[in-house]
């Protein structure tokens, strides 16, 4: 029992005198009991499956290999022969000063990847008890602080994801802010800006987002006209950060123009967060809420006990801060919200309506959630002049600080349309408003959001802890009441693990490291993603080892040609083999013990050009000589008089209206779809060029072209499978993708395309069409 007593009072002291070594301790003690048992298979598996996790040791290792922000850098051995792939996802740049030197030291990749991950979580935690010891000054609501960050629930649901768990520099540069604020010192001020340029190098999401909350920081606490000079120091800091990332924005901005990627609103709402998504849990977690609905993109739930302490001060404001009555505006802003909320309810209630004066539209009210949303706004006025609200804002009170930023981070996750239930509430939602600014177009899910919303918290929970409960012996009862609370959220039932991808002896043996390396069968994304991308993410593996450049790939953005690529060797087409030899030889890996493996072994063994390098159990290793390719000649193109189309004979006009971003289509494809196209008159013509523009994946699964002088007698010009072509034209100009079909130069007036193939998902569509003259 003494021995009990001294033990603890000697764990007292080394608190009293070390709490910062201490506090890293019981966090790293902790995720080793939380992350079991990935520490002891650190160089055989991969947490959360090889998908993102494959992805991500892929780049690490890249990382190490070429200097960074070098041409060959960018251009990294992936999807070969597209330029530019390491700026198709994140480059984990943050994370490469320990990274990389583990594995010059002999680390596996793998090893790298896993201690990276396994870092995070101390390394959040010691960030953000670093910040809630700056905001309450007490060790134990700091201690709770760290926990609440580096613990979350949120961080389980992520745990394929190295970017998203590699958020410790946010709180890092709070902390410079909150003391820069306190003390004028520029140590603080160089602490926040170095600590915001390495969380941007360590995560791209937050470079945007986690600027957002910076922003709204600077106007909280540094918007007084006598703090304008110290605002001016810390945005010109801020601006000297953001400068040191030109070279790779720049190098992201090329590469996504020459390729012509970007990302479309309905792609952006895909990965927003539904109102719901904030009461569900991941299924991997050791304890379960009541079943929530899958509506929105992401598990984004607090954990109970950080929302019990988010909740004190909200449920507590209406009794701590005295009652006022309402100002004039409050009343204007309070009717106007009245006001819109019923104007929302009358399509639900009778239907969309119209009010017209004179033959002039007025008002349109189809859907409730345009005037929800603008009533909203009016109500968030209304409060922002409330008693509780309006004192926080005069005294930029911390606490009233983060709970507002939580509630703002929460309502960015939910995209440019919000929704409860799979029904918008709220159209052009605040996120609709950052979209406008230059890279946030760019950024696909606005639940990263959630990282910044998690931090939030996680201060706001100290700072209320701190409020609370008072300093002393008896506060150490509810400090270990919350830290198990906190756990317990965060705990996961079994640790996911998956074996790494095997590697191939056949491709390590294969000493020609410059001929770039297939790996078939490609499976099939749209039956079941999380079954089609290891595969690719598996080829990427053992590329670490072989060293050749793989065509294989899989990224956050997929290159113009990839699409074509994929569809076209689903269905066998050879031709696509062929149109990558185009550029040299190629050598192709089979995987016989993978569905349609067989099948690619014989027809490659009958392909012409095609040899058998070796066979090992499990697998062959094909070569395929370079394929001469004439491009189409086109010295000049032939002026359009008339297209009909069928189906969709009003779209026709589409396709040759010199608008890349309008379409003719047909879907889907069911083999009995035709485009007619007349000439001005009889013209010897050599081929035809097909522009699918964006829309890659709808090329024509099998194609006649007859030509015809007449428009009665019609002779075949060309015929067969339009994968490889697609696959050609989007490597040659990946913002045209255009389809090139020549023939034999003759004289004729009209041509008819047929489409007799079939693809129940995916459209037959042309931008752009044009008819070359030879």
């Amino acid at each position: 029992m003494e021995g009990a007593r001294r033990l603890g009072r000697r764990l007292a002291d080394a608190w009293r005198d070390h709490p910062l070594w201490c506090a890293f301790a019981l966090y790293v003690l902790a995720v080793l009991a939380v992350t079991d048992p990935l520490a002891r298979h650190l160089a055989t598996a991969l947490p959360s499956g090889t998908i993102d996790p494959g992805l991500s040791t892929w780049i690490l290792w890249w990382n190490a290999q070429a200097l960074p922000l070098t041409r060959a850098w960018w251009d990294a051995p992936i999807f070969h022969p597209s330029p530019g792939s390491i700026a198709l996802s994140e480059t984990y740049l943050g994370l490469a000063p320990f990274t990389t030197p583990l594995q010059w030291l002999g680390a596996e990749p793998q090893v790298a990847y896993n201690v990276a991950l396994l870092v995070s979580f101390p390394l959040c935690a010691l960030g953000a008890f670093l910040l809630c010891f700056e905001l309450t000054g007490r060790r134990d609501a700091a201690f709770l602080g760290g926990l609440a960050f580096g613990f979350a629930p949120l961080r389980m649901a992520h745990l394929g994801h190295l970017q998203v768990l590699s958020a410790y520099w946010m709180p890092v540069a709070l902390l410079g802010l909150h003391r820069y604020a306190r003390t004028r010192r520029t140590r603080d001020l160089a602490l926040f800006a170095a600590a915001w340029l390495l969380q941007a190098l360590c995560n791209g999401y937050l470079l945007f987002y986690f600027s957002v909350l910076v922003a709204v920081w600077l106007v909280w606490f540094l918007r007084a006209a006598g703090e304008r000079p110290a605002l001016g120091r810390v945005v010109a800091a801020w601006g000297l950060a953001a400068a040191c990332l030109l070279p790779l924005l720049l190098g992201y901005r090329s590469t996504h123009a020459t390729l012509g990627l970007e990302r479309s609103r309905r792609e952006v709402q895909g990965y927003s967060a539904d109102v719901l998504s904030f009461a569900r849990v991941s299924p991997r977690m050791a304890w379960s809420l009541p079943a929530v609905a899958p509506h929105g993109d992401g598990e984004l739930f607090p954990g109970r006990t950080v929302t019990v302490l988010f909740a004190i001060p909200l449920l507590a404001a209406p009794f701590v801060a005295p009652w006022r009555r309402p100002r004039r505006w409050q009343w204007t802003a309070l009717g106007v919200a009245a006001a819109l909320g019923a104007v929302a309810v009358t399509p639900v209630l009778f239907g969309p309506w119209r009010w017209e004066v004179d033959g002039r539209l007025l008002v349109s009210v189809s859907a409730p959630h345009k005037a929800l949303g603008l009533a909203l706004m009016a109500m968030a006025a209304f409060i922002a002049g409330t008693a509780p609200v309006a004192r926080a804002w005069q005294g930029r009170s911390r606490l009233g600080f983060y709970l507002l930023a939580a509630a703002l981070m929460a309502l960015l996750c939910m995209g440019p349309v919000a929704h409860v239930a799979g029904e918008p509430f709220w159209w052009g939602a605040p996120y609709s408003w950052l979209m406008a600014l230059p890279g946030f177009a760019a950024l696909r899910a606005p639940t990263r959001f959630a990282m910044p919303l998690v931090l939030a918290m996680a201060a706001a929970a100290s700072l209320v802890f701190a409020r609370f409960v008072p300093a002393g012996r008896r506060a150490w009862s509810w400090t270990a009441l919350c830290a198990v609370g906190i756990l317990a959220d965060g705990w996961v039932a079994v640790f996911p693990l998956a074996p790494a991808p095997a590697r191939s002896a056949l491709l390590e043996a294969d000493g020609d490291r410059d001929v770039p390396v297939l790996e078939l069968p490609m499976l099939d994304a749209r039956a079941d993603p999380l079954a089609a991308w290891p595969a690719e993410t598996a080829a990427m593996f053992r590329s670490m080892r072989h060293r050749h450049p793989v065509v294989n790939g899989y990224s956050g953005h997929f290159p113009p040609h990839y699409d074509s690529l994929r569809m076209g060797l689903l269905d066998r087409d050879a031709g696509v083999v062929d149109a990558l030899a185009a550029r040299g030889p190629l050598d192709v890996r089979v995987d016989e013990t993978a569905p349609g493996g067989p099948e690619w072994t014989a027809l490659l063994r009958r392909h012409p050009g095609v040899s058998l390098l070796g066979s090992a159990p499990g697998e062959s290793l094909f070569r395929v000589a370079a394929r001469a390719h004439a491009p189409l000649p086109c010295d000049r193109t032939l002026a359009v008089r008339d297209v009909r189309t069928t189906p969709q004979p009003e779209l026709a006009p589409l396709a040759h209206d010199g608008d890349w971003s309008t379409r003719w289509l047909s879907y889907p494809q069911d083999g009995r779809e035709e485009v007619t196209i007349d000439l001005d008159g009889p013209n010897p013509v050599a081929g035809i060029v097909l522009g699918l523009g964006r829309y890659t994946t709808d090329f024509p699964r099998r194609l006649l072209v007859e030509t015809s002088l007449d428009g009665t007698t019609w002779r075949e010009a060309w015929r067969g499978p339009a994968a490889g072509e697609a696959v050609r034209g989007a490597l040659a100009r990946p913002r045209q993708a255009p389809i090139e079909l020549s023939w034999p130069a003759h004289t004729l007036r009209h041509l008819r395309l047929r489409q007799l193939g079939s693809d129940p998902i995916f459209s037959f569509a042309i931008a752009e069409l044009t008819v070359c003259a030879p």
